[in-house]
């Protein structure tokens, strides 16, 4: 990657680690090709890493959020009604991890950046 930090689903590595010092620090992200993933950065280092698409490799203590948020980490396909709810699991189960709450008020009142590794 030259220059470039080194991006992890979705995710400036050097960024995160960096910013997690000190702190814990919970990232979820889908790109364009529905690549999935899902962090939690402890003081400067990446403790839990997994793809909640692919459902792989899922932690064990994170299987019970996982069913919490209503996707079940031991199935495979989309869920009853057809559809993958990625983006909305992956909210729930940081809402539920931080004890954030997230709300349509919240998303539409706070300001998020957006970039690209490229």
């Amino acid at each position: 990657m030259g220059d470039c930090a080194r991006v992890v689903g979705g995710v400036s590595e050097e960024l995160m680690l960096s910013l997690s010092v000190g702190r814990e620090v919970v990232t979820h992200a889908r790109d364009i090709e529905a690549v999935s993933s899902f962090n939690v950065w402890q003081n400067g280092e990446r403790v839990v890493y997994f793809d909640p698409l692919l459902r792989d490799p899922v932690p064990t203590v994170w299987e019970p959020r996982m069913r919490e948020a209503g996707i079940d980490p031991k199935a495979e396909g989309p869920l009853p009604d057809g559809l993958f709810h990625v983006l909305e699991a992956s909210f729930a189960m940081a809402a539920n991890y931080t004890g954030a709450l997230v709300t349509p008020e919240f998303l539409s009142a706070t300001a998020f950046l957006m970039g690209s590794a490229n």
